[in-house]
């Protein structure tokens, strides 16, 4: 790729010489040149040198134009490397070069990328979490996440009676994960209560005995005071029909006719 840069450097440094040496009188001779082209015949040749250009020297048999083609030197002269573009961790950087020959031209390199230093923070798995490892660039602070080692789940042992249920309280029984300490507990169903006359009965029955007992106090507020003004009256009409059938069987007594 280096030898190719400095290929093209060269044709394009000998056009533009080509260009200043030949002028505009060159121009028309090449324009004017009978065989319609330039048959050129090297006439000179100087070798170039580690450190020193050379040339080649062509002249136009036809028309007489001369043209001198510049050899660079065999060995650059190269001055320090300098940087165009800093390199980050994804996109490559740029270095450029001088040979400070007598026809100087630069040489490009590409610096490639640096790539991401991750530096790694690990988090255990337990029993609900994952496993994890974060990494983060130190230089550019890219970050992403990778699952090494997935959540275990609780180990449980045996269910452990706590507190006992009795007649009308429920107890408690509980059990731990082996591994992390998590608690659960769950209820004991409460022991029936023994000689109650109302365990036989079921909600319905119980509702229905309310309503009924809500009657009877509205009776006992509202209907009780007339039952007994009305059992009055009548004890009194009783009492006075056996005063009158008293009267009668008096009368009756002394009546001699």
């Amino acid at each position: 790729m280096v030898i190719s840069m400095k290929k093209w450097m060269s044709i394009l440094i000998v056009l533009i010489l080509c260009v200043f040496m030949t002028g505009p009188a060159v121009l028309a001779q090449e324009d004017d040149c009978a065989a319609g082209h330039h048959r050129d015949i090297l006439m000179e040749r100087v070798e170039p040198l580690e450190t020193t250009d050379g040339f080649e020297r062509f002249r136009c048999e036809v028309c007489g134009r001369e043209v001198t083609i510049v050899l660079f030197a065999t060995v650059c002269n190269w001055e320090p490397w300098i940087i165009e573009r800093e390199p980050d961790c994804t996109e490559p950087g740029l270095r450029r070069r001088t040979c400070t020959t007598a026809m100087p031209h630069n040489e490009y390199r590409e610096i490639p990328a640096l790539g991401h230093d991750y530096e790694v923070t690990v988090y255990s798995s337990s029993c609900q979490e994952d496993g994890l490892r974060i990494y983060e660039c130190a230089r550019c602070g890219d970050i992403y996440t990778a699952i090494y080692e997935e959540a275990s789940g609780h180990t449980f042992g045996a269910w452990q009676e706590e507190m006992p249920a009795s007649a009308g309280t429920e107890g408690l029984e509980a059990r731990v994960c082996s591994d992390c300490g998590e608690r659960e507990e769950r209820p004991i169903a409460a022991l029936a209560i023994a000689g109650r006359w109302f365990d036989h009965f079921n909600t319905v029955d119980i509702v229905a005995g309310a309503a009924s007992i809500s009657f009877a106090a509205l009776f006992a507020v509202f209907l009780a005071p007339l039952a007994v003004t009305v059992g009055k009256e009548k004890a009194a009409f009783k009492n006075f029909l056996k005063r009158q059938e008293t009267a009668d069987r008096e009368d009756r007594k002394y009546d001699f006719g």
